[in-house]
């Protein structure tokens, strides 16, 4: 199942406060990425790269079976 990660981005003198669902915190910050990208009309690595990042875990999901 996946958690629900907040990931806070500066690329240049923007700040982009964005949410997703994910398995990883690796994974979220590609999905960031590439929204972020998408938007601003830029390269999905440019925003990679050029990017300070704080991603943190908001909810972490857990099965139960019942």
């Amino acid at each position: 199942m996946k958690d629900l990660w907040r990931g806070a981005f500066r690329v240049g003198n923007t700040v982009s406060v964005l949410y997703a669902y994910a398995h990883t915190e690796k994974q979220a910050k590609v999905v960031m990425c590439r929204r972020i990208a998408k938007k601003d009309g830029v390269p999905f690595g440019a925003v990679m790269s050029s990017a300070e990042v704080s991603i943190n875990k908001e909810i972490a999901f857990q099965e139960v079976e019942g």
